[in-house]
């Protein structure tokens, strides 16, 4: 085999110190100088999407809680609202309950004092008509008695 001549070992591991030192100077000049800055960039690159993500998760959490807050705001209005409604319809309905038993009691009298009226005229016209009826009987009768009420 060529490679283990002892004869060429001084030409082979000059021409390997060349290649080794110039890929050596290549990689550490051009390609690994790149690579550590697409390496930087990435990592920068993902640290601020990482911050990004969690400000945003944190204005996320903060309008939720606004959110909820304003919700048990508006519940709480409602709730106060709805109850106030509830305190003017009972307090209206209590009124118009009120005004309708004025009316119909009122009525009530008046139909009671019509009743009566109506009672004494028909007790009167009662008692005329009996008079009469009696008179009538006592003529058939044959008694000529008058008998007025």
């Amino acid at each position: 085999m060529p490679q283990l001549e002892i004869s060429t070992f001084t030409s082979q591991l000059f021409w390997l110190c060349i290649s080794f030192f110039t890929m050596l100077f290549i990689m550490s000049s051009f390609i690994t100088p790149r690579i550590s800055h697409i390496l930087t960039k990435r990592k920068n690159l993902i640290s601020d999407l990482l911050k990004d993500a969690d400000d945003r998760s944190q204005k996320a959490q903060e309008l939720l809680d606004s959110y909820y807050s304003n919700l048990a705001q508006a519940t709480t209005q409602a709730n106060i609202s709805l109850e106030k409604t509830q305190k003017d319809m009972n307090e209206l309905v209590s009124n118009k309950q009120l005004e309708l038993a004025n009316k119909l009691n009122a009525k009530i009298v008046e139909s009671e004092a019509k009743i009566n009226a109506s009672s004494k005229k028909a007790l009167s016209a009662l008692e005329k008509t009996s008079d009469t009826l009696v008179n009538d009987v006592l003529k058939k009768i044959g008694l000529n008695i008058k008998i007025e009420g």
